[in-house]
């Protein structure tokens, strides 16, 4: 016979034993194999999901490192087991002030944040006077001033326009207020005073030259007519005509 029919004619028995342990290993069945196995050579065999698999919970973390330890945590286990300093670093800003006092708050606040904080009035109570009028609009500031600061703030143009009619020729010198007035509103302005002596001078002047010229003339013919135009001419009143008219003064001048 040959091997071949040799092992098939043998019973299942005789030809495991024959086998070699190598050959019987590799005809068991997984199961079979795992079972003839010692522990140990088991979990030698083992993937390591297996072996983490068969551990116990307590085991399993022991073999973790403390990254995956941490990782394996709930948030709350997580939070539990650390320093209040790590704590606060993990929190957002936002969590940070949450758990801040007020106080805390304001002390951490730059004065920038602590301005925008305020109300306007507070913010306000806290500026200079200065800083307040550099705020306000050119209209407040205006407003808050006294009428002497507003005029004096004026132009010598605006202050004039804002003048009335009788406060800016009260304020003309004389000459100015003449040049502004028309020929008739000047000479309406002129008094009694300058034009009746000057009316009179005028006159008096003609007539006692015309007088005089008369008289030189010899156009009075006698004395008793030179007395009445005498007589006529002191009416008006002036001494020249008198010595020019008086035939004694006549008399003696010649």
């Amino acid at each position: 016979m040959t091997v071949v029919d040799q092992v098939w004619n043998m019973t299942v028995v005789d030809q495991v034993r024959n086998m070699t342990v190598v050959d019987q290993v590799s005809n068991m069945k997984v199961v079979d194999q795992v079972k003839n196995m010692t522990v140990v050579d088991q979990v030698r065999n083992m993937t390591v999901v297996d072996k983490v698999w068969n551990m116990t919970v307590v085991d399993q973390v022991r073999n973790l490192t403390a990254v995956d330890q941490v990782w394996n945590m709930t948030v709350v286990g997580q939070v539990w087991n650390m320093t209040v300093v790590d704590q606060v670093r993990n929190m957002t800003v936002v969590d940070q002030v949450w758990n801040m006092t007020v106080v805390v708050q304001v002390w951490n606040m730059t004065v920038v944040d602590l301005v925008r904080n305020m109300t306007v009035v507070d913010q306000v109570r806290n500026m200079t006077v200065v800083d307040q009028v550099s705020n306000m609009k050119v209209v407040d500031q205006v407003k808050n001033m006294t009428v002497v600061d507003q005029v004096r703030n004026m132009t010598v143009v605006d202050q004039v326009r804002n003048m009335t009619v009788v406060d800016k020729v009260w304020n003309m010198t004389v000459v100015d207020q003449v040049r502004n007035m028309t020929v008739v509103d000047q000479v309406r302005n002129m008094t009694v005073v300058f034009f009746v002596p000057l009316v009179g001078k005028v006159y008096s002047f003609t007539l006692s030259v015309f007088v005089e010229f008369a008289m030189e003339l010899h156009v009075v013919p006698n004395e008793e007519m030179r007395s009445k135009q005498y007589l006529t001419y002191s009416f008006y009143g002036t001494q020249r005509f008198k010595w020019g008219l008086n035939p004694e003064k006549k008399e003696k001048r010649c």
